[in-house]
């Protein structure tokens, strides 16, 4: 069965700042905002992958489609979305995030405006 994860913007206090697409690991923020984010990105994920109640498996095949304006290049996407990744180990859908249990996929797709950014994930 295929399961679609929209994750809804993300912030790191309350008030904050709202992103919908993980900051590029080129972006210079100290380490403990960084850090932040990445643990905002992965609790995120992971509560919206248990509200949809995606069950365990051994292996899972999943697709991420980043809609942004400014698209990176694709070693920075894929290092951006650690904790989206995390989130997905974290609800339990997979045992690691390591190419034995995870085949990740990921797939950029130029937005015209912001509002349109988001972070879709599609989990076979």
């Amino acid at each position: 069965m295929k399961y679609i994860v929209l994750i809804p913007p993300v912030a790191i206090c309350k008030g904050g700042e709202r992103r919908r697409v993980p900051y590029s690991p080129n972006k210079k923020l100290h380490w403990a905002n960084q850090h932040k984010w990445k643990k905002a990105w992965q609790e995120m994920t992971y509560w919206m992958i248990k509200a949809q109640s995606v069950p365990k498996r051994e292996r899972a095949s999943v697709n991420i489609k980043v809609y942004s304006v400014k698209p990176m290049d694709k070693d920075n996407c894929y290092a951006s979305l650690k904790g989206v990744v995390d989130g997905i180990v974290q609800a339990g859908v997979v045992k690691d995030d390591s190419n034995e249990y995870l085949d990740l996929e990921v797939k950029q797709i130029k937005v015209n405006r912001y509002n349109d950014e988001k972070v879709v994930l599609e989990i076979l």
